[in-house]
């Protein structure tokens, strides 16, 4: 890893928090980790391993305290601010096990098709903490095919212990407001 970071040409301190990287270095990167795998997949699959048991990183750190992939998916704007200055990402909650995603690049950056790549292994990775499966992501707009920015559908079937906490949740509802009304009807009726 040092040999490549020196041939990329990215100091070991470039890596710590809180500092960013240059477009030119982070191609640089991407092509000398591209010819050294031979993986033409490397940046999906990095930002798969962006969440995985060996990281402790911002992202991990916010998906393991929300309950669901929707909740996550609904920071996900406010969590990317931390990885890039770059673009913009937003999210729109389209049921309770879909979202749309939409990355918009920022003017004068140009960016590379990988990390369109790595953006779609980074809302993979978000599953592995929840899950086993890799949701469904289709990507109906991308920049880097004449579109304005990239967008992406992605869905996913709730596991069982999604629905029963949904059911608790909408359970627990109906008894507050159940319990409302009999305190209201029970005053009412002693005075």
């Amino acid at each position: 890893i040092d040999d490549l970071l020196t041939e990329a040409n990215i100091e070991p301190w470039e890596l710590d928090p809180g500092n960013w990287s240059t477009q030119t270095k982070d191609n640089r990167f991407h092509e000398l980790l591209l010819n050294k795998t031979g993986n033409p997949h490397i940046s999906r699959h990095a930002g798969r391993f962006s969440v995985a048991k060996r990281t402790d990183n911002i992202m991990r750190q916010s998906a393991l305290s929300q309950l669901s992939p929707s909740n996550l998916y609904n920071l996900i704007g406010q969590i990317s601010k931390k990885y890039s200055r770059a673009m913009r990402v937003s999210s729109n909650k389209l049921t309770s096990s879909s979202h749309e995603i939409i990355t918009e690049w920022l003017d004068g950056v140009r960016p590379e098709k990988y990390q369109c790549d790595g953006m779609i292994g980074y809302l993979e990775a978000v599953h592995f903490v929840f899950r086993s499966s890799f949701p469904k992501i289709k990507h109906s707009e991308c920049f880097f095919e004449n579109g304005k920015r990239c967008k992406y559908l992605i869905s996913w079937k709730n596991t069982a212990s999604e629905q029963i906490r949904r059911i608790r949740n909408f359970s627990t509802a109906i008894f507050f407001l159940a319990l409302l009304i009999l305190l209201f009807i029970g005053f009412n009726h002693t005075t």
